[in-house]
């Protein structure tokens, strides 16, 4: 007992001991904790996650869980010897050796599995402009194309022959210079004739500019507003240009550049302007049937790596861009942006994920 009593009081004194270290020290809980936004990304995409497993799971009608559902009508997905489509508001992913696929998909697509099937295998059989390389026979053989058929199309989505997009890099590296080195303030006064009111703010402003002793400033620091905690007439001073022009929003001050570079035959425009802007949205080259997935909110000031270009190989019927892209417009495979595959295909390979855990229907 007497031990049992000595041990309570030095446990009770080595709590004591360590609340006064944490309370003295401050390094309790000492770790980075997320910002609010990453927070918000990370709960958004654990939660969708474990929303489409749970989908993916229940054989139930999911008009009321998976708003985006509607997407799916008339067509069915096949990849990986498995075929995803939508019936009387229930989601079905089966595989393509079930008993009643060939009758499920004749009553969707109103075709012959084995039809289909045959066309695929002859387009790329006797196609001598797009000869197979050993990966594209490989994906052939096992069924890891991008299938999609429907009444209207068989369409097949392709790497694109491995076209690549990239930014044009010497016209970003030269308005990266025409905008951070120092030319004299003297360079960038307007001498055309012109009744522009802006042209006569723009020089006015420059004259200031002289003569408060400034001889050379970069365009981006002569533009940029103004800091509070700079210091006058140091080399990284800002003068506040856009704010003297009363360009004040980000499409008022792009202009302005636009109009600068046309007056002094100098490229002030941002990066972002004609170099990038491609890389904002999905584009489609409805002629060669190709596209290419870029952001969904907003430019890139840099491209860390290039845009694969897909293709959409028409292996019978009429492409209907309509029913395609809205089917890479979902937040729940990409956090806030565009899938590069139409999302059905993502549904699959999580089912298939399933599977192989253990999972089964």
């Amino acid at each position: 007992d007497i031990e049992t009593d000595e041990d309570g009081n030095e446990d009770e004194d080595d709590k004591k001991e360590m609340q006064t270290y944490f309370k003295t020290s401050g390094k309790y809980l000492q770790y980075k904790l997320p910002s609010e936004k990453d927070l918000k990304m990370d709960l958004t995409v654990s939660l969708s996650g474990l929303h489409i497993r749970d989908i993916l799971m229940r054989n139930e009608t999911i008009s009321e869980r998976f708003p985006c559902y509607s997407l799916l009508d008339g067509l069915v997905f096949l990849y990986r010897q498995k075929a995803l489509f939508v019936d009387k508001g229930k989601l079905h992913i089966i595989n393509l050796s079930d008993s009643h696929f060939d009758s499920e998909f004749k009553r969707l697509t109103e075709r012959d599995y084995e039809d289909v099937e045959e066309q695929i295998y002859r387009y790329h059989s006797f196609d001598a402009d797009k000869p197979l390389n050993k990966e594209q026979e490989d994906e052939l053989l096992k069924g890891h194309q991008y299938i999609i058929v429907s009444k209207e199309f068989v369409v097949e989505i392709t790497k694109g022959n491995d076209c690549r997009a990239l930014f044009d890099t010497d016209t970003m590296l030269e308005r990266i210079k025409n905008r951070t080195e120092p030319k004299s303030i003297k360079d960038f006064i307007i001498t055309a004739e012109t009744d522009e009111p802006s042209v006569t703010t723009w020089n006015n402003f420059l004259n200031k500019v002289r003569r408060d002793g400034t001889t050379s400033a970069s365009y981006e620091n002569l533009v940029k507003a103004k800091s509070k905690t700079q210091a006058p007439s140091s080399s990284t001073e800002r003068l506040g240009g856009y704010t003297e022009l009363g360009k004040t929003h980000p499409k008022s001050k792009s202009e302005w550049d636009n109009d600068l570079s046309d007056y002094l035959g100098i490229d002030f425009r941002s990066t972002k302007k004609t170099v990038t802007d491609w890389s904002k949205g999905i584009l489609f080259d409805h002629e060669n049937l190709q596209y290419m997935v870029g952001q969904k909110n907003a430019f890139k000031d840099e491209q860390t790596r290039s845009n694969l270009i897909r293709g959409i190989i028409l292996i019978d019927g009429v492409f209907n861009p309509d029913k395609f892209f809205p089917l890479l417009d979902v937040s729940f495979v990409r956090y806030n942006q565009y899938t590069v595959l139409p999302f059905p295909f993502h549904l699959i390979k999580k089912f298939i994920q399933l599977e192989e855990s253990g999972y089964k229907r």
